[in-house]
């Protein structure tokens, strides 16, 4: 999607983390705030994490995080997610 012609449009629709969305209250106070567009997605013992990070060195990766049939809690999935993200950002 990076290259498609509708790529500026699809990456302007995706939250940035510590901003709005679903990644408004994710990823605050850290390298990855404002350098994350990403989608979140959940359900019962699934969580993913999928987008753009530009790492300190201005780098773009595309990233997909999946989580399936977890048996953390949420929020213990997300913490895993994000610290992974951390790591591409940093």
């Amino acid at each position: 999607m990076d290259h498609h012609a509708h790529a500026t449009v699809f990456k302007a629709s995706l939250p940035v983390a510590g901003i709005d969305g679903t990644l408004r209250h994710r990823l605050n106070g850290t390298r990855a705030e404002g350098q994350v567009l990403a989608k979140t997605g959940s359900t019962v013992h699934v969580s993913s994490l999928c987008g753009y990070a530009t790492t300190r060195h201005g780098e773009r990766l595309a990233f997909t995080f999946l989580f399936n049939h977890h048996v953390a809690s949420s929020a213990q999935a997300r913490a895993v997610l994000d610290a992974a993200v951390r790591v591409l950002v940093d």
